[in-house]
């Protein structure tokens, strides 16, 4: 009996050391696995570094003609770019020093700009300094200081061909006045009520003769305020704009001979 008891015990023991042996071998597994992601990862890891170290290489000895082309390939499709976007072509200037001069020697980056007032205007004047005589594109949002606006765009108002302007309701007499741009194409004006109509039609009202473009669709129209832009309208091919009144809309016809676009 006693040695039949030995033999059940260690029958007992064999079985937990059998399951503590089976359990490491599983635990070891998991290790040897997690070991060799580990080994693989690491491989991806100096993989990867050599490919960039490579491509670090060959982008910096690029000519500045192909790297030219990648940046105008990298600019953001919106219509306007704001310098205080870590997008390009603001982004390109702080990679290194190579790219910074590419970039900064390319006019064609720096023709659209989005300008907010509460940005420091030297920003916008470094900006339009480095498109160099070319067209440019600009968006002006809700700017509440006149003079600040002349003091930024008068270098600069041979240039302008697209203007965008979002009024702010805090601004006084806009001191802007269309005929200055001698290159303007299109006119875009947007937040302007009744009262400000007539202020505007005194700041647009001798339009340059390549300004083919006028867009004022948030402000509706009557025939007295349509009056008030006749200079305008001559020359306009597009127009869009609303009406509060059918007679406005007929006025518009009349007064615009060239159009061939007209959007309500």
């Amino acid at each position: 009996e006693s040695i039949s008891t030995i033999i059940t015990e260690r029958q007992q023991q064999l079985v937990a050391v059998s399951c503590e042996i089976s359990n490491l071998e599983t635990v070891m597994d998991d290790i040897k696995n997690l070991r060799q992601q580990l080994v693989e990862r690491k491989e991806n890891i100096i993989q990867s570094m050599t490919f960039h170290k490579g491509l670090r290489s060959a982008l910096w000895r690029l000519p500045a003609e192909v790297l030219s082309q990648i940046f105008h390939y990298y600019l953001p499709e919106d219509k306007y770019l704001s310098p205080e976007s870590k997008l390009a072509p603001t982004l390109l200037t702080r990679i290194c020093r190579p790219w910074r001069d590419v970039a900064v020697d390319m006019p064609s980056l720096w023709c659209r700009l989005h300008v907010k007032f509460n940005q420091a205007v030297f920003h916008y004047d470094s900006w339009l300094k480095r498109s160099r005589g070319r067209p440019l594109s600009i968006a002006l949002e809700r700017y509440d200081s006149t003079a600040l606006l002349g003091d930024l765009l008068q270098p600069y108002m041979d240039q302008i061909s697209f203007l965008s302007i979002h009024f702010s309701c805090k601004v006084g007499k806009p001191q802007l006045f269309i005929k200055d741009m001698p290159a303007l194409r299109e006119l875009v004006i947007r937040r302007m009520d009744e009262r400000d109509i007539l202020t505007i039609a005194e700041c647009i009202s001798q339009p340059p003769s390549t300004m083919h473009v006028l867009d004022i669709m948030y402000a509706p129209f009557d025939i007295n305020l349509l009056s008030s832009l006749d200079p305008v309208w001559a020359h306009l091919t597009q127009v869009k704009i609303s009406f509060c009144r059918q007679d406005a809309f007929l006025h518009l016809l009349r007064s615009c001979p060239n159009l061939f676009s007209l959007t309500v």
